[in-house]
């Protein structure tokens, strides 16, 4: 299964909503999502699913990018993204995902990081 990971784009700083969760896309992620867009088009990088974290800075990347590119499936949310959920569990998740070519996550860090070194171990 080919695996694309993107961590969400620029979202308010930590402080200035009630909660991390509640944390949403600030213009500039907007803008990165756009050119996240482009480079997945010129690229040709078109996933089977698109999964994000419930998050909604990550749905907002997820759907900005949908909106940038048409043809992408619609983004589905998976609790086994929420940040700190563990390589296990992310893992898991993929497996779950098998009969699937190709797959796009859009994550947090530090998990996009640590579950890039776990598969680049494996």
């Amino acid at each position: 299964m080919q695996v694309t990971l993107l961590r969400h784009a620029t979202a308010q700083p930590f402080g200035t909503t009630d909660s991390d969760f509640s944390r949403k896309l600030i213009e500039k992620g907007f803008e990165q999502c756009k050119r996240v867009a482009f480079f997945c088009q010129r690229n040709q990088i078109k996933p089977d699913t698109l999964l994000t974290s419930p998050y909604p800075r990550a749905l907002q990347t997820a759907t900005e990018l949908v909106k940038c590119l048409r043809d992408y499936p619609t983004p589905q949310t998976v609790d086994w993204l929420i940040p700190g959920s563990g390589n296990q569990s992310i893992l898991s998740g993929l497996n779950a995902l098998s009969d699937l070519q190709s797959v796009m996550l859009v994550l947090h860090e530090p998990d996009i990081s640590a579950l890039l070194g776990k598969l680049m171990k494996t």
